[in-house]
């Protein structure tokens, strides 16, 4: 079963151990590029696409700088499920976050080019007049 903690914006996905215990590793929403649904077989398969290194990514998207060659990044997750209902509403939850968390930035982006902008102009004012 998925997760989606909308409080932390991450998405809590389970994988087996060693050990065959299953555990929830979780994944910022930040780094999921976009995910689908796909049924066949009256079997639905969820897949999250994460952005990774050396993909043309854009600004938003910052990635730890790793010089270690052996770095490992995960590039998608593919979940299986009998019961297309749950995946269903995971890949909702998760499109939702995704799109309050864009919002979110564009709107701390916003607010923080608003007050550069008003300065720039009240600069600009004063040597207008001061010819």
């Amino acid at each position: 079963m998925i997760f989606v903690d909308k409080a932390r914006n991450s998405v809590l996905v389970p994988f087996k151990n060693g050990k065959g215990n299953s555990e929830l590793i979780p994944f910022h929403i930040l780094t999921i590029k976009n995910a689908s649904l796909s049924t066949e077989n009256n079997i639905s398969y969820l897949r999250i696409n994460f952005h990774v290194p050396g993909q043309g990514i854009s600004k938003e998207v910052q990635l730890p700088n790793l010089k270690s060659p052996g770095s490992i990044f995960v590039k998608e997750i593919t979940l299986k499920s009998g019961n297309s209902f749950i995946l269903g509403q995971a890949l909702k939850q998760i499109k939702e976050l995704l799109k309050s968390n864009k919002m979110e930035e564009q709107a701390k982006s916003k607010s923080a080019d608003a007050p550069n902008r008003e300065e720039e102009y009240v600069a600009s004012e004063s040597l207008i007049t001061a010819k």
